[in-house]
Formats: structure tokens, sequence, C-alpha cells
């Protein structure tokens, strides 16, 4: 897996989140994943997603891969995905993953070297939250892959 040591730039709706990172960013930009593509395709080393998918109408066919085309060969996906306790109850999540689902939507997106971490925290008194943190490495060639899975 590649070492993360210096991180060429970074894109959130909130340029503050950026400088939260460390290591610094190089690079900063603002703005949505579909409006990068025009002037960043295969521009990233790193595309970092922070519990959005599960807020998405349709992540399968519009915003997964669009973040797929931002990455250069070897770049890498992170996202951190709630999977389990209270945000299962969440009104604004349209979608609810399990760690399987994300390993096999990873896969389907053509990412390799795919690793998962769970981690659980305490939501509030007696109430649990699970994350799932995944990342997996682009292909120099990926594969088109049919969405939805």
């Amino acid at each position: 897996m590649q070492s993360w040591d210096r991180m060429p730039g970074g894109n959130d709706n909130d340029a503050k989140v950026l400088n939260v990172g460390i290591p610094p960013y190089n690079k900063l930009i603002e703005g949505e994943v579909l409006s990068l593509l025009p002037k960043h395709r295969e521009d990233f080393d790193l595309v970092h997603s922070w519990h959005l998918i599960e807020h998405l109408p349709d992540p399968f066919s519009v915003e997964l891969p669009a973040m797929l085309e931002l990455l250069r060969p070897g770049g890498a996906l992170l996202a951190h995905v709630p999977c389990g306790g209270v945000d299962e109850d969440n009104p604004d999540h349209l979608w609810i993953f399990t760690p399987e689902a994300l390993i096999h939507t990873w896969k389907r997106l053509g990412l390799k070297e795919i690793q998962l971490v769970i981690d659980e925290y305490e939501h509030g008194p007696g109430r649990f939250n699970m994350v799932a943190t995944i990342i997996g490495v682009k292909l120099e060639n990926p594969r088109n892959v049919p969405w939805p899975l």
C-alpha cells in the first residue's frame, strides 16, 4: 500500500475540514466531487468520503464512479460509513451498509488491496454505533462495472 506521508491535495464542501487532516495537504480544493471531474480527472492520490455515501440517492451510479475517476492509477479511495447500531434508525440515511456490502462495492469499483476496519463508539448513554473505514487502491486499467450492484 502507498505511503501517505505527503498528500498532494484535498477536497471537501467545507475547507475547514481539510485543515484538520494530518499531515497537511499541499493543495486544497473546495467543491463537490461532480464539479471537479472536468478539470481534475485522475488528479488525486486520495479521495476521502466522510459519512457521505449513506446520504446519497444513488451513490453507485453517480458519486462513487466520479470519485474513482478523480483518482490517479495507484490512488486510494477511502470512506467512513456507518454500518450498524443507532445509525440504522437515522431517517437521513438512504443506505444501510454492512461491512461485507462495502467490500463488495469496493471490489465492483475495480479497487484492489482493500482494507476494512470496524470501530464501535458510544453514540449516547447505552447507544452504540459502528463505523466502517474502508480503503482500496485504483488499478492501472479498472474495468467498467454496471451499476447498481
